[in-house]
């Protein structure tokens, strides 16, 4: 059993190497060499000698062609050994072509993304990217289609600089993780999140060796949120009427809805003011904005809310302050962010806290804090 995951973790690398090494030496600016990228990361000869065709526009009619024709001495010797990885469905192989053609602009732009990865930042902005990507159709069974997560995520592992994009897949593993914590339907931002934040908890070196080895990783993370899991609910406080009758009336989709409208209108003025924003990645730290050097050489950690209900105030100023004690050691001030101006005795509460109240006057935001 060990030897053949390390025979899978070598095939892992000698296809990103594979890739790598066509990237850095050849022109691959358009969507079907991208695609060809893709095919090396398939199992299969077939898989193997179609990618290399699309991407040097060749006719080969077997590996063995391209290996005796090759002259690129480095290529031949990386070319010939074992590569491919994922079992992608032959069902969708074609199809997955097909849709390649029908997006190519959103493919070539992934793909420049991924090859300028700096931070866990920048890989979660792409898995979001993608969760808004059409679904590939299954051959002869339109009706049925997959997420381009298992398409994409495997180049995309290939190519970043870090080396901490993760495989997303239907990994059996990563459904245990997810339904032991009771989490359903997550998107593809938030499994990148978990995957992740496994890889640093367990100080993982990459996310290929993540996609071989993350059984043991993923049972580690499940025996610690079983302990977490435990603990709290031995300390968990019952919570008032109040709090239980608003969870009860408040429509939450609208909240949703408000929340990303105002997330939308803080990136827009950013962008415009050339500020740069983040948001927190990790369980434990995953605070909606943070504006660098919003004021000088000082940050501004923002906690946003979709509804002015007293709820919602009194929970976003306990959650900016639980935020904010990770940074009290850093220059960053605190921030909650409204749809509407608050009523004055929040105002006074925030200030006694020190917490800035920031709010939206149409699209324009005001508030005690100057941005």
């Amino acid at each position: 059993m060990a030897y053949s995951r390390e025979v899978h973790l070598r095939n892992e690398d000698n296809t990103k190497n594979l890739i790598n090494y066509i990237i850095n030496n050849y022109n691959i600016g358009n969507y079907k060499r991208i695609f060809g990228l893709i095919r090396f990361t398939w199992l299969g000869d077939k898989a193997k000698l179609d990618g290399y065709n699309l991407i040097f526009n060749k006719e080969y009619q077997s590996l063995d062609d391209v290996i005796d024709s090759e002259k690129d001495v480095q290529l031949k010797k990386i070319f010939s050994k074992e590569t491919g990885f994922t079992n992608f469905y032959k069902a969708y192989r074609n199809t997955a072509y097909e849709w390649a053609v029908r997006n190519s602009n959103i493919l070539v732009k992934v793909y420049k993304l991924g090859l300028n990865i700096q931070k866990d930042y920048d890989i979660i902005q792409i898995a979001k990217f993608i969760e808004n990507f059409p679904t590939i159709p299954k051959a002869n069974y339109p009706r049925i289609r997959m997420t381009s997560e298992s398409l994409l995520t495997p180049l995309l592992a290939c190519i970043d600089p870090t080396s901490r994009f993760p495989i997303v897949n239907k990994n059996h593993s990563v459904k245990e993780l997810h339904q032991m914590m009771g989490i359903t339907n997550l998107t593809l931002s938030e499994k990148t999140h978990d995957l992740l934040e496994i890889m640093t908890e367990n100080k993982i070196k990459d996310s290929l060796y993540l996609d071989v080895y993350s059984k043991e990783a993923i049972k580690k993370k499940i025996k610690r949120v079983k302990q977490e899991v435990k603990k709290v609910s031995k300390e968990l406080l019952p919570k008032d009427d109040t709090d239980v009758k608003y969870i009860i009336s408040e429509n939450r989709r609208v909240v949703v809805r408000n929340h990303r409208k105002i997330e939308k209108i803080l990136l827009a003025y950013c962008s415009k003011k050339k500020i740069e924003i983040e948001e927190g990645v990790y369980s434990k730290l995953k605070f909606d904005a943070i504006l660098r050097k919003y004021k000088n050489k000082t940050d501004l950690l923002v906690e946003i809310k979709g509804s002015n209900k007293v709820t919602e105030i009194r929970l976003a100023l306990g959650q900016v302050l639980d935020y904010g004690f990770d940074f009290k050691n850093t220059n960053t001030d605190l921030a909650i962010l409204l749809p509407k101006k608050p009523d004055n005795k929040y105002l006074q509460i925030a200030k006694e806290l020190d917490i800035k109240v920031l709010w939206l006057n149409g699209k324009k935001i005001e508030g005690t804090a100057k941005l």
